[in-house]
């Protein structure tokens, strides 16, 4: 099991932002253009969309999303077995922590131009949510095994 680079960790992880933004921007779009509760549905459901792309595909027999398959890495516990379902999910729900005011805003939030307003009007709030990011993934810098605190605290390892 050898952890994967810092590097390809991180470009494959910017294809996966690429390949799920393209259609969240497009049902973001069409979600801020609709009435208050389809806004409200969109802004609860969009968010599964990521959820079940990491999740289903880190447990499947292929252990990777598609940013991570391109770059031939693959997720694994720390015995080098497939993540069950369960595993993934709260991988997935560790890696969303530091998001949690941004979606709780979001959330209590009746439309795409509130939600903006909220986020202009509180720019402390991103620098926060940008420094805890860091500090959430910067273990990946310092540690031999290139692990994140999400991959510690979920028993999980990026390998290639």
């Amino acid at each position: 099991m050898i952890p994967a680079s810092r590097f390809k960790r991180i470009v494959a992880y910017c294809v996966d932002t690429i390949i799920l933004g393209i259609p969240l921007y497009f049902i973001g779009i069409w979600g801020a253009s609709q009435a208050t509760t389809v806004y409200k549905i969109v802004s609860i459901f969009g968010p599964l969309i990521p959820l079940l792309y990491f999740v289903l595909l880190e447990s499947s027999r292929y252990q990777a999303s598609l940013g991570k398959k391109l770059f031939n890495l693959y997720v694994s516990d720390i015995q080098d077995q497939r993540l069950t379902l369960q595993r993934s999910f709260g991988r997935y729900l560790l890696l969303l922590l530091p998001s949690l005011p941004l979606l709780y805003v979001q959330f209590t939030s009746e439309s795409m131009a509130e939600y903006t307003a909220k986020i202009s009007d509180h720019f402390f709030l991103i620098a926060i949510y940008l420094v805890i990011v860091f500090i959430w993934i910067s273990p990946i810098f310092f540690t031999q095994a290139r692990t994140t605190f999400y991959d510690m605290l979920s028993g999980t390892r990026v390998n290639k």
